[in-house]
């Protein structure tokens, strides 16, 4: 007994000595980087969670409009040029836009601009992630589509307003392909105020369709997106999802096309016909497969939903016909100098659910605004050019599978199988040794069975062995999604398109709660030849 407790000791030393070694593996994301931008500073395992752990604290400031203190929480995190680089920058964006600064507001967002839009940067970091026992947390935050639209979004808008009509396009034109990493092939193109701008930066710039080719695109878009068609939208994709399911089966218990020749006269004629697997034929008879009651419901169903998806498509036609698209030519318009957006609500916050927290899910703080005022220069203004339903959580909500979900679904599978293996080896290890014991103590009073299997004392260390090796397989896999985001995003833009003379002018916001409660804001904003672009954010 004394060997076999021995090879047990030995076996848990070096199985606590993987666990140390693996534990103290740095696992922030600032060492080993791709990126051209070396961090300047270093920063300690202990310090960063430190930093972390306070940046809760800028986002409550935030909302408390307490904007410095929020500020000077975020701007030294991004000294540090790490995985994390992207995201503080888009928050310091969101920081400095609703404090009226424009230029640190673009340079922010440009910066976060790049490193989100460069496959190539922090390229280890992204295969650390992806393999079995990496974490997605550690991967360089790049942002899911919907936040590189809003980034590019922003940054358009800014390059827009110095004037950089060319690189204003290019920002946009990204925008629209991230919004098209989506799998739901409906929602690949339902960014309005993308196409929207981009057609107005296009007419802008005399080109040869007067940008009407991004305009078509806009109305599609907006009618996609309203809220009208939105309920429609999700039945159409569920039903095609389904659809796209069931042809797969259908197309699985059938083998490929089958040609066949007959003669009809003096000519030859070819059919195809469909054979199903498996499928035996009989000599009598014309020769004619017969289906099986499996391939006959599933074609029934195919029919079902075909004809269902023909319903759902011209029900959204008809919902198309009751939505005005009018406002969209207002912002198309180009004697209207002024493009006013207004941000209200917050964004979507992202959260983990699941066994192992690898789904990611959003949800929205609904915005308390009833009604609001515009005023300019003491007059106030009709509000009927206002375009809304630029809502941040649909985009999120509808942004599809990302790639990194199938990888976070196989780690989470990979954990579960391998602990399950882990715990029967250990405790078929354990009755293995309650049988030897029983056998030991049996032989010393003299009772033992006669032709009785005999184990071998071996055997059960070694299961005991496997079961920790899989065990150990199991703890270290770790498909927790990655919940970080944008946490500053509005939760809706609205863009006003107004004609306002050259010169200063002031501008009022009195927007009105559900409870009553007045909430004011004022800007002043100098209006020149050419385009204007002016924010205004209003914090609940």
């Amino acid at each position: 007994m004394n060997s076999k407790s021995g090879i047990l000791r030995k076996l848990f030393c070096i199985t606590l000595s993987v666990l140390l070694i693996v534990g103290s593996v740095p696992t922030n994301a600032y060492s080993g980087s791709n990126s051209k931008e070396k961090p300047k500073k270093k920063i300690s395992k202990k310090e960063f969670k430190k930093q972390i752990s306070n940046v809760i604290n800028a986002e409550v400031s935030f909302y408390n409009k307490d904007f410095e203190s929020a500020i000077s929480i975020i701007e030294p995190l991004r000294e540090y040029r790490d995985g994390y680089y992207a995201l503080w920058n888009n928050q310091l964006g969101s920081l400095y836009l609703v404090k009226g600064d424009y230029e640190k507001a673009s340079d922010a967002f440009l910066q976060a601009y790049y490193l989100m839009n460069d496959i190539s940067a922090f390229s280890d970091l992204e295969k650390k992630a992806v393999s079995l026992f990496g974490a997605e947390s550690e991967k360089a935050y790049k942002g899911d589509p919907y936040e590189r639209l809003y980034n590019s979004l922003y940054t358009g808008l800014l390059l827009w307003g110095q004037n950089d009509l060319d690189n204003a396009l290019a920002a946009f034109k990204t925008g629209i392909l991230a919004d098209s990493d989506v799998e739901g092939g409906a929602y690949k193109s339902d960014a309005t105020l993308l196409y929207l701008l981009s057609a107005r930066l296009e007419k802008r710039r005399n080109a040869s369709d007067g940008g009407s080719g991004f305009f078509k695109q806009a109305k599609e878009a907006y009618y996609l997106s309203h809220p009208t068609n939105r309920s429609t939208i999700s039945e159409i994709i569920s039903v095609e999802a389904t659809l796209t399911t069931k042809q797969e089966e259908l197309d699985k218990r059938t083998k490929k096309k089958t040609s066949t020749k007959s003669k009809e006269g003096d000519v030859e004629v070819s059919e195809e016909i469909e054979v199903e697997a498996n499928t035996n034929f009989s000599n009598k008879g014309d020769g004619q497969k017969k289906e099986s009651k499996k391939v006959r419901l599933l074609r029934e169903e195919i029919g079902k939903l075909e004809e269902s998806l023909i319903q759902l498509k011209e029900k959204k036609s008809e919902n198309d016909k009751q939505i005005d698209v009018g406002n969209l030519n207002n912002i198309l318009d180009l004697n209207n100098n002024l493009l006013l957006i207004l941000e209200t609500g917050s964004g979507p916050v992202k959260f983990p659910v699941g066994k192992y927290g690898h789904i990611v899910l959003f949800t929205s703080k609904p915005s308390k605004i009833a009604n609001y005022d515009i005023n300019i220069d003491g007059v106030n203004i009709s509000k009927n050019k206002l375009l809304e339903h630029n809502d941040t959580f649909y985009q999120a909500s509808t942004r599809g599978g990302r790639k990194m979900d199938g990888i976070l679904k196989g780690q989470a599978q990979f954990k579960e199988a391998t602990a399950q293996i882990g715990q029967a080896f250990a405790q078929a290890s354990q009755n293995m040794m309650d049988q030897i014991n029983q056998s030991q103590q049996s032989a010393y009073s003299g009772t033992a069975a006669a032709g009785g299997a005999v184990v071998n004392p071996a055997v059960p260390l070694i299961m005991a062995g496997i079961g920790l090796a899989f065990t150990i397989g199991s703890a270290m896999a770790n498909p927790a999604a990655d919940v970080r985001h944008w946490s500053l995003l509005p939760g809706e833009l609205k863009v006003i398109p107004l004609k306002l003379p050259v010169g200063q002018h002031t501008i009022v916001f009195t927007a009105t709660t559900d409870y009553g409660q007045n909430m004011k804001k004022e800007i002043m904003v100098d209006i020149i030849d050419g385009d204007n672009i002016a924010f205004v954010r209003i914090i609940e």
